[in-house]
C-alpha cells in the first residue's frame, strides 16, 4: 500500500473525534478525491516520506488527513478506527461492490489490451536480443575472431537500445492509466471498509464474506499488479 498511504490509514484509525458524514463517498472516487490523495503521496513518494523527521511526517499526514476527510472521500470514520460489526450484505455494500467490480473490470480490460499490443513488440525484440546474447557468448567461448565478436556486439547494443525505447513508449501509455487506478483502488477499498463491507484488518477480503470482499478477491491480481507497479515507480523516481 505504501508507507504514506498506510500512514493515512493509521491516522484515520487513531481519530477519536467524531466527524459528521454527509453520505456514502462515491465508488469509483471522484477526481477531487483522487487529487487530494495523490497530491502529497506523489510529493513524498520514492522514500521521501520515510526520510522525514517524525514531526514532519505527522504534519504531512495531518494535512492530507484533513483534506481527505474535508473532501468527503470516506463515508464513516468509525469502521476505520478498528474492529466494528460488519454489514457485508447491506444495500450500500452491494452497490459499492458492483461499482468497484465494474471499475476494476474496465480498467483491467484496458491494461490487458495494452499488454497484448506492447507485449508483442517488446517480446519479439527481447527474444531476438536473447538469441544474439547467446550467440555472442558462444563466440567468446569458442575464441572467435575479435571482428566477429565486435560485429555481433554492435547488433546486441542496437537491440538493447530498441528494447529500452519500446519500453519507454509502453510506459508512457501505461502510466496515465495505472497510476490513477492505483490511487482510486486505495480509495475504493478504504470506502468499502468505511461502509462496513470489509474489516480494516482484512482489506484484501480474504477473511470476509459478502459481495465487496468477493470483488476485492476477484481483482486481487490487478490490485497487486498496481501496487507492484507503483512500488517500482517510486523506487525509480529521481
Amino acid at each position: 500500500m505504501g508507507k504514506l498511504a498506510a500512514g493515512i490509514l493509521l491516522a484515520l484509525s487513531l481519530l477519536v473525534v467524531a466527524v459528521p458524514v454527509a453520505g456514502a463517498a462515491e465508488i469509483p472516487p471522484t477526481q477531487k478525491c483522487v487529487k487530494v490523495l495523490t497530491g502529497d503521496l506523489a510529493k513524498y513518494s520514492g522514500g521521501r516520506f520515510e526520510g522525514l523527521p517524525a514531526a514532519e511526517k505527522q504534519r504531512v499526514t495531518d494535512i492530507l488527513f484533513d483534506e481527505f476527510i474535508g473532501a468527503g472521500c470516506v463515508s464513516d470514520i468509525e469502521p476505520l478506527q478498528g474492529e466494528v460489526e460488519l454489514k457485508p450484505f447491506s444495500e450500500s455494500c452491494k452497490e459499492g461492490a458492483k461499482a468497484a467490480d465494474e471499475y476494476w473490470t474496465a480498467g483491467n480490460r484496458r491494461l490487458v489490451k495494452i499488454k497484448q499490443t506492447w507485449g508483442k513488440r517488446i517480446g519479439s525484440l527481447s527474444r531476438r536480443l536473447e538469441k544474439v546474447t547467446l550467440r555472442l557468448a558462444g563466440l567468446r567461448d569458442s575464441k572467435a575472431s575479435p571482428k566477429r565478436i565486435r560485429k555481433l556486439s554492435r547488433v546486441k547494443k542496437g537491440l538493447q537500445k530498441r528494447v529500452r525505447t519500446q519500453a519507454r513508449k509502453a510506459a508512457k501509455v501505461v502510466d496515465p492509466i495505472a497510476r490513477p487506478m492505483y490511487y482510486s483502488s486505495l480509495l475504493i477499498i478504504w470506502e468499502l471498509a468505511a461502509r462496513r463491507c470489509v474489516s480494516v484488518s482484512d482489506l484484501n477480503g480474504n477473511e470476509t464474506a459478502g459481495p465487496a470482499a468477493g470483488a476485492i478477491r476477484r481483482h486481487s491480481s490487478l490490485i497487486s499488479a498496481l501496487v507492484s507497479y507503483m512500488a517500482n515507480f517510486e523506487q525509480t523516481r529521481p
